[in-house]
């Protein structure tokens, strides 16, 4: 008579690893869809803790459950898909919905498969507690998958980033796998045309010299360009953005050139340049073309947002000077910071380009406003809402990746 083979004893360290990492997971989810769900500005600009603690978590855990197979594949591998989505900026669920919503949607996911986890490790006849603590056939599986989500978590986060800058700076700009492009849009008004020209403070050179052989070539009728450019006559803001050392820095670090030189530190070349910007000025007026400084002087920005101001571009300073990530200053909030770009940056400066514009377009055929991408969206709202109808649109490469490889 055959003896019959016993089922293996269940091991309960399984189990209770089992649960203690369903429950953290559980918690972390259930805290980052919280932050998500609470924060009012986009996406790109959020810094939560939340996030961080939870990819750090992850992390670690993926690497132990490629070692350790009492960890079962379906949640594994369900619980890092999620997580490479929600790292993307809710990348491909953006495609359909805002990244913000496709981020929270995503956060809903991971609570729901860590909620089904902490049930199976707690059912009362878990096969957990029988699943060997090593096996190479899981090892060898999950380590493959672990490779395969590396590689694909760089195109799906290029994406997702792509779709996330939609929110801050409109469509303006893109941002594809060729590089960075520029949308100009021309709005027409009882013959008068107005360009709306996506830029960027620094781009490839090519991208300004053409546009500038368009903006300048002679006209039938005058053409003005509003140019953007705050100024700074009380000294308010750093002294290294003021001189155009900041964007300076960072342009040479890429390999790219400036929108505009900003003035000369030197008093000597300060002159020198007002003097060639004078000529330049006057041969261009002879051609029909006048430029106007449709910007406001900094002092003209509540405190709160000239502290901000000053804050942002100690970071952007920070990266031309050798350091690849923005780090949020200490006591800044992202509402601080979303407030000081909607509502100063944007907002109040648009106000002024359309109150310079109303002033100064009436005797104009073409008006160029070639400014930040940032600012168009709105002001395109603003042109709409003066009867102006759009007539033409294009698009055009202004930062090439692969300049360097063509």
């Amino acid at each position: 008579m055959t003896a019959e083979l016993s089922p293996p004893r269940p091991d309960r360290s399984k189990v209770v690893f089992n649960i203690g990492s369903a429950a953290i997971f559980l918690l972390l989810s259930l805290w980052m869809l919280i932050a998500d769900v609470t924060f009012s500005s986009p996406i790109l600009i959020q810094s939560s803790s939340s996030s961080v603690l939870f990819f750090l978590f992850i992390s670690v855990w993926f690497v132990a459950a490629i070692v350790i197979a009492a960890v079962p594949k379906r949640f594994s591998l369900g619980v890092f898909f999620l997580f490479m989505i929600r790292s993307s900026l809710g990348w491909p669920l953006s495609l359909g919905v805002d990244s913000m919503l496709a981020c929270r949607i995503a956060d809903a996911l991971l609570l729901l498969v860590s909620a089904i986890y902490l049930v199976a490790s707690v059912a009362k006849k878990p096969r957990i507690s029988q699943r060997p603590w090593v096996r190479w056939q899981h090892s060898a599986f999950l380590f493959i998958c672990w490779i395969s989500f590396g590689i694909i978590s760089m195109p799906m986060g290029f994406f997702g980033l792509g779709k996330a800058m939609e929110a801050v700076v409109g469509d303006y700009v893109k941002l594809t796998p060729s590089g960075v492009s520029f949308t100009e849009r021309v709005f027409e008004k009882d013959s008068q045309r107005v360009h709306l020209v996506g830029m960027v403070h620094i781009g490839d050179p090519d991208y300004y010299r053409r546009l500038n052989e368009r903006m300048h070539a002679s006209t039938e009728g005058k053409r003005l360009i509003l140019t953007e450019g705050v100024s700074d006559n009380k000294k308010l803001l750093n002294p290294a953005f003021a001189s155009g050392e900041t964007y300076a820095r960072l342009a040479k670090r890429f390999g790219l050139a400036l929108q505009g030189q900003g003035a000369a530190s030197d008093p000597a070349k300060a002159e020198q340049q007002e003097k060639q910007h004078d000529a330049n000025v006057a041969a261009l007026e002879s051609k029909g073309v006048h430029y106007v400084n449709a910007d406001i002087d900094v002092s003209q920005f509540q405190e709160k947002h000239l502290t901000v101001l000053n804050e942002m571009l100690g970071m952007i300073d920070n990266i031309s000077r050798g350091n690849f990530f923005l780090t949020m200053p200490d006591g800044m909030t992202d509402e601080q910071l979303f407030e000081t770009i909607t509502d100063a940056l944007v907002k109040q400066r648009n106000d002024h380009l359309m109150e310079v514009f109303k002033q100064q377009s009436a005797e104009f055929a073409e008006i160029y406003i070639p400014w930040g991408a940032a600012h168009l969206a709105e002001l395109e709202m603003q042109v709409l809402a003066l009867g102006y109808i759009p007539v033409e649109e294009s698009t055009t490469l202004g930062i090439d990746f692969w300049k360097k490889f063509r």
